[in-house]
């Protein structure tokens, strides 16, 4: 909708004698932008939200492969300590507990990366607030 088109009698609004638009005029015009400014608006928050949505699944699977190497890891502990018990001395505890460290490591690894991308102030939807206090500013400018 392009704004002073024509009047609510179907006529060219320049064609009045002082070529301005009429209050009627300018209201339907001001409605009609910011309804398509916030259909616009929301399109945007929906499209980030969703892309941060996507992030937070990633996230949350890092977090449950940590857990299923932190229960690995539990159980190299367990195996660890059975054996050094059963050998006292036999070499392969060492490889037992070596297992362990590399399953502590990676268990470290994947909870950091998950934590990483849960943060929450990477939930925001920034893209869509920045544009929403530039809609303000804008606003608050044409109606001053």
């Amino acid at each position: 909708m392009q704004p002073f088109e024509t009047s609510r009698r179907g006529q060219p609004s320049g064609s009045s004698p002082t070529a301005e638009p009429s209050v009627p005029d300018l209201m339907s015009n001001i409605l009609g932008h910011a309804s398509k400014l916030m259909r616009t608006e929301l399109r945007l928050a929906r499209g980030e939200v969703t892309s941060k949505v996507k992030e937070a699944g990633i996230g949350l699977g890092l977090l449950a492969g940590s857990v299923v190497l932190g229960l690995a890891s539990v159980v190299m502990l367990l195996v660890t300590i059975m054996a050094v018990l059963a050998a006292l001395g036999v070499p392969v505890w060492l490889a037992a507990f070596l297992a362990l460290l590399l399953g502590l490591a990676g268990t470290a690894g994947l909870a950091w990366a998950g934590f990483q991308r849960l943060k929450a102030d990477e939930m925001l939807p920034e893209r869509t607030l920045r544009q929403l206090q530039r809609d303000r500013q804008m606003v608050k400018e044409e109606v001053q």
